[in-house]
């Protein structure tokens, strides 16, 4: 654009030059400058995918050993609502505070944002066992006839399945209007 203004006999043309060579070098500068940004940009990507490469399959090691363990528990557990009911109606609390934190980005420097993120984590999993095995386990107790479970459970599936294609839908549909408002706008 400045090349063209200033006509054929212009300074910067004669700079530039007129191979393929000097041509380009104007593109390799400007790769250059962005390459600058670009790696440090890498680096601290790189390091937190490492970092979770190493800490999530830890966590969920773990969960190998705490749904046995809150089998066990749940399975010993006698109360006015019975064996399983406590866990679903007092592990909901944890369950929210820990969805919460999940979500929450403390003010840490980048390790300690991955180490907050390994430990929110791992307590999200830890506060959805508390919840999950004994949710589960009560199809087993709920009735002594096998078809009155099977039914439970079924039920249970597709009222899962059915919320999730719900709220997948009704997320989707804002999306989309509002991604057309946008593209009408500009």
């Amino acid at each position: 654009m400045f090349i063209a203004s200033e006509g054929n006999a212009s300074v910067l043309k004669s700079a530039v030059g007129k191979d393929w060579k000097g041509k380009l070098s104007p593109l390799f500068y400007i790769a250059a400058i962005a390459s600058t940004f670009w790696v440090q940009w890498m680096a601290q990507l790189l390091y937190v995918l490492v970092a979770l490469l190493w800490l999530l399959p830890v966590v969920r090691a773990f969960g190998a050993f705490d749904d046995v363990i809150m089998g066990l528990i749940a399975d010993r557990t006698n109360t006015r609502w019975g064996k399983f009911r406590p866990y679903l109606l007092f592990g909901a609390i944890p369950y929210g505070i820990c969805g919460y934190l999940m979500f929450a980005g403390p003010d840490f420097g980048p390790k300690g944002k991955i180490i907050y993120a390994a430990d929110t984590y791992a307590l999200m999993l830890l506060s959805y066992t508390v919840i999950n095995v004994p949710y589960s386990a009560m199809l087993g107790v709920i009735s002594p006839s096998p078809r009155t479970r099977t039914v439970a459970s079924t039920c249970r599936f597709v009222g899962a399945f059915g919320a999730a294609f719900l709220i997948s839908l009704f997320l989707a549909l804002p999306d989309a209007v509002i991604g057309k408002a946008s593209t009408k706008r500009t």
